[in-house]
């Protein structure tokens, strides 16, 4: 378990409203009033008044409604990241805090060269030892799976619903060789929580419309306090997450992974921090694909094993 000092500083923000021109600030999950006000450096009163739809007793706003705004400038976006705690770092980070001490900043997005992982490495991979013979049949929308294998209880992950944690032996294969892979490379020793993947036998499996076929497991995004519970955008450690992806990505067998496109600008950033290059900057998208409802959790898909000869397509 992570245990981290969370900081917070003044985030940048417009003049009084009264100057300026006209904005529009698009709502996000969890805004409020007041967050939005406080962001913009305005009041809630002025918010009401610029958004009579708002109304006086409004608490939480509709993700996707737009808020008229007066300012100079847009306010700059933040993203909370990791940072170790360096020599010299007291006045920037507080006194008392030993070098190495793991913090969460927040930090303007496209502030280049912050990789909180460089550098750094985890401990050598347990072994696991994995059953055989499952396999993958038909599509991951219309299939079965044939001799389950469960992913197995490790120090890896841990898993969220034993009962709809069965894949083929293949796709358990790549998601422990990846899981591993991420742990080693950044030494992130949170809690990485698997959700859905298949049942024993694979098929109709609601609410989901796919994990029919044993090659579909969703995974929840790595959080800042490393907790392992589901995080909204402001809690995910988006360094960690790229570092995962690129993880499940590089082993070469996966087909598409799902991911909500609002989210995509973090990942973005924290790629770039990461000195990705245009070639893995451009998996975001394409790889990485769009599907509703994928705002806290990846849902990685992997490709049918070199003996699974009834496993079919993407649909």
């Amino acid at each position: 378990m992570l245990h981290t000092l969370m900081l917070t500083t003044a985030l940048l923000a417009a003049p009084t409203a009264q100057k300026g021109r006209w904005m529009t600030h698009k709502v996000e999950r969890g805004d409020t009033v007041a967050k939005v006000a406080k962001r913009w450096g305005v009041s809630e009163a002025q918010v009401r008044t610029w958004n009579p739809w708002v109304g006086p007793g409004e608490g939480r706003l509709k993700p996707g409604r737009v808020i008229q705004l007066r300012a100079k400038k847009r306010p700059v976006k933040v993203m909370n990241a990791v940072y170790f705690v360096r020599d010299g770092d007291a006045h920037n980070t507080g006194k008392g805090l030993e070098p190495g001490t793991r913090i969460v900043l927040p930090r303007p997005l496209g502030t280049q060269g912050w990789n909180p992982y460089e550098g750094r490495e985890g401990a050598s991979a347990p072994s696991v030892e994995l059953e055989l013979g499952g396999l993958s049949a038909g599509s991951p929308n219309n299939g079965t799976l044939v001799n389950g294998v469960a992913l197995p209880q490790t120090e890896l992950f841990d898993v969220w619903k034993p009962e709809w944690a069965y894949g083929s032996t293949h796709a358990v294969g790549v998601v422990v060789e990846a899981i591993a892979t991420f742990r080693q490379r950044t030494g992130w020793d949170g809690t990485l929580t698997i959700g859905s993947m298949s049942k024993f036998g694979g098929g109709h499996f609601p609410p989901h419309k796919s994990h029919q076929s044993g090659r579909d497991v969703d995974i929840r995004l790595p959080r800042l306090d490393g907790s392992g519970a589901h995080p909204n955008h402001a809690q995910t450690d988006w360094h960690a997450a790229w570092a995962l992806i690129s993880a499940f990505i590089d082993t070469g067998e996966v087909q598409v992974i799902f991911l909500s496109r609002r989210l995509h600008g973090m990942l973005r950033a924290a790629a770039k921090d990461m000195g990705a290059t245009p070639r893995e900057l451009a998996r975001i998208g394409t790889i990485i694909s769009h599907s509703k409802g994928h705002n806290a959790h990846l849902h990685i898909r992997m490709k049918c094993g070199v003996d699974e000869t009834d496993c079919q397509g993407v649909k």
